[in-house]
């Protein structure tokens, strides 16, 4: 995990565009 507040609102948007950035923002904040 790098920022949890970082990685909130990219998880709260992810369900709206899909998996895609999902998978990003785990793979960047090392979740």
């Amino acid at each position: 995990g790098y920022l949890g507040g970082y990685a909130a609102p990219a998880i709260a948007a992810a369900p709206a565009i899909a998996a895609l950035p999902a998978a990003s923002s785990i793979a960047a904040n090392g979740y």
